[in-house]
């Protein structure tokens, strides 16, 4: 299913593909920029087959024989320890240096909890402009009630 996803397929090429072709996500962000979540959960033969893509710059859809040219930025995020995959030889090592151009690692929150007042004053900001507009809609008669209604009607 990844595989499909990332790469597309010919028409029928597996059993529920439909009569018509899917463009993958790799075909679909050529000229721009592809995030993929959790790149550790991969499988070992997708990895080969993405890092394959990534250096000789073409895919080939499931079920297809034809190759695509691709330009695309790929942005990885991952929860686990890659370097210990790599160890334990879940994650492909020449697939890692091909991804790890620029590393920003994001400590968890609880080892940063100073940060928390401020990603919640971010939060609330972004909210706003959603909020805002709606709360100018109601009529101030509406807002007449207790302030524990007014609180479940934001």
């Amino acid at each position: 299913m990844l595989e499909s996803e990332l790469f597309g397929h010919e028409a029928n090429a597996f059993t529920g593909a439909g009569p018509r072709r899917k463009l993958g996500l790799m075909e679909v962000a050529d000229g721009s920029s592809l995030f993929l979540d959790e790149i550790s959960t991969m499988r070992a033969d997708l990895q080969a087959k993405l890092l394959r893509a990534l250096e000789e710059r073409v895919i080939r859809r499931v079920g297809g024989t034809k190759e695509i040219g691709i330009d695309i930025r790929l942005i990885t995020a991952t929860n686990k320890d890659i370097m210990q995959m790599i160890s334990d030889g879940d994650f492909r090592e020449d697939l890692y240096y091909r991804l790890n151009v620029v590393e920003i690692v994001m400590p968890p929150l609880r080892n940063r909890a100073e940060d928390i007042p401020a990603l919640a004053g971010s939060f609330i900001k972004s909210l706003l402009w959603i909020l805002v507009p709606k709360l100018q809609v109601y009529d101030h008669e509406q807002w007449k009630h207790s302030l524990l209604t007014t609180g479940r009607v934001i």
